[in-house]
């Protein structure tokens, strides 16, 4: 294997981690939503408060390591196409 294959290889192993991470902040955001609403029915205002920042943390999350995983596609076509010398 060559060392750009090696690069594209680890580049791949990177965007499968982040689409982990991307599947693991969507379980969290579901599991928010189900004691947002568990919180509304109980009228625990304090707790609605606190879990809708906390929802809100997470879809930046997802949306930052959704931009990550972008990024690391886009840098494996950059290395695809040195190894095909284009």
């Amino acid at each position: 294997m060559s060392a750009i294959d090696e690069v594209i290889t680890a580049l791949q192993a990177v965007a499968d981690e982040l689409n982990d991470a991307t599947n693991a902040a969507s379980h969290a955001a579901t599991k928010a939503d189900d004691a947002l609403t568990q919180a509304v029915a109980l009228g625990a205002t304090a707790t609605v408060a606190g879990l809708s920042a906390v929802k809100e943390s997470i879809d930046k999350l997802h949306q930052q390591v959704q931009g990550t995983i972008d990024i690391a596609n886009d840098t494996a076509t950059q290395a695809r196409a040195v190894a095909d010398g284009t």
